[in-house]
């Protein structure tokens, strides 16, 4: 473990500012015309698919806010590093960038920089999201000194988009043709649980490898549903949390690189608790990661070979009422750094991506079980979800919960509840084509 050397500097009370002083005003855009699907990717299905792997850290060396629990969470050191990683699909003329960062979340308009910095490369042919690890840098802003100080730095987002660029463009190069295989199946149910008690709870798990005309593997996607957490408030390391761990077991197992997207695991899927006599601390942290790589070691057993995949990715823009007065006064103080538009009205995406039998929907904020589970309904039999994906719009809740008591927390960082009508409509209409 390496410890950064620091004194903390205690804030002046000259900080502590009104609220209202730091505010300005929005300024709301005229909202660009849609037509959906606004882009769509399909590859020549009599052209063999290529896949490449490439990963690149970017764990900060001096002392930074960490994401996640309480404000001004101050970093001591890294336990581990902070990755980017990526996976470029090619098939005949086209291509697909997926991409993994070790982060909260991120919002659009980062992602619409990082996409703009990669040649090569329509902003339609990649795909990025968070692993929402809560020990990692504060991407956001929300866990500086709101409403005075944001915790993100818009240097360091650079440094996040050169990787991403960098390693996309790695990936690419390292494409080489390859056999995929694919699996579905529910895990453990007692590795990771629902806080809110009696609700609904998802434990899909996805695999799919890809592995070269020798056998050897090039990349392993893995997709769960949980919290990266373990460590919880009192951690003052930065961690990829078990997504980093499980990715690094798998890559010493089975070779080649790992990569992780997480799920519909908003409102609250998250580790099991520990037990008594156990902390939140690194032993723990190892436990769940042990617990669910014995859960893709079970998925390897159960994997499937694809004929002839075919690649196709479709995306769908998203328009939806901010109607939580919280996010967009975090807007008007520079808390939250997005664009509005007319009405007050956020523009967001969803995706649609197939890999032969593998049918993968993307959400833009963590949504919940409740809505994940209903969509799940909807796909094909070999159903992936991404949260978390080209966006970070917070919590995703049905009208009917938004507001309610049992998610009174996420309420508070819900956009509003019309986006879980407009991405499920959104959605309906990719998976019916």
């Amino acid at each position: 473990m390496k410890r950064f050397s620091f004194i903390p500097t205690l804030l002046a009370a000259g900080w502590v500012l009104l609220a209202a002083g730091c505010a300005h005003k929005l300024e709301l855009a005229a909202l660009p015309p849609i037509k959906n699907p606004t882009a769509e990717v399909k590859g020549d299905s009599a052209a063999a698919l290529q896949a490449g792997f490439a990963k690149q850290a970017f764990t900060p060396r001096s002392p930074v806010f960490l994401a996640g629990f309480n404000p001004m969470r101050l970093s001591y050191g890294a336990h581990d590093d902070l990755m980017v990683r990526t996976l470029v699909l090619k098939q005949g003329s086209e291509k697909l960038a997926l991409v993994a960062v070790d982060a909260i979340g991120i919002q659009r308009t980062d992602i619409l920089a990082f996409k703009a910095g990669v040649p090569g490369f329509r902003p339609d042919q990649i795909l990025i999201a968070s692993t929402h690890t809560h020990s990692g840098r504060d991407t956001l802003g929300l866990w500086g000194l709101p409403p005075v100080i944001s915790g993100r730095s818009s240097k360091f987002m650079k440094t996040i988009g050169q990787a991403v660029a960098a390693t996309i463009r790695q990936a690419e190069a390292a494409a080489v043709p390859v056999q995929a295989s694919t699996a579905v199946w529910e895990a453990d149910p007692s590795i990771m649980v629902n806080d809110r008690q009696g609700e609904p709870e998802d434990h899909h798990m996805g695999l799919m490898v890809f592995r070269d005309p020798q056998g050897n593997t090039v990349a392993t996607l893995w997709n769960a549903v949980g919290h990266p957490e373990t460590m919880f408030e009192h951690n003052h390391y930065l961690t990829a949390d078990y997504p980093g761990r499980v990715s690094a077991l798998v890559e010493q197992e089975y070779g080649g690189g790992a990569i992780f997207f997480n799920g519909a695991l908003g409102a609250m899927m998250t580790p099991a608790h520990p037990q008594p006599g156990q902390k939140a601390d690194w032993p723990r942290l190892e436990r769940v990661s042990q617990q669910v790589f014995a859960e893709v070691k079970r998925g390897m057993g159960r994997l499937e070979a694809e004929k002839a995949p075919r690649l196709v990715h479709r995306v769908s823009e998203v328009v939806f009422p901010a109607q939580n007065d919280l996010f967009v006064k975090l807007m008007q103080y520079g808390i939250l750094s997005r664009q509005l538009y007319e009405g007050k009205q956020i523009l967001t995406e969803v995706n649609l991506i197939e890999i032969g039998s593998a049918q993968f929907v993307t959400f833009p904020g963590e949504d919940y079980p409740k809505q994940g589970l209903a969509i799940r309904r909807m796909q094909k039999a070999h159903a992936f979800q991404i949260g978390l994906a080209d966006d970070e719009l917070g919590y995703i809740l049905y009208p009917k919960d938004y507001g309610t008591k049992l998610y009174e927390y996420e309420t508070t960082m819900c956009a509003g509840p019309e986006l879980s009508q407009r991405l499920e409509q959104a959605l309906t209409e990719l998976l019916k084509e």
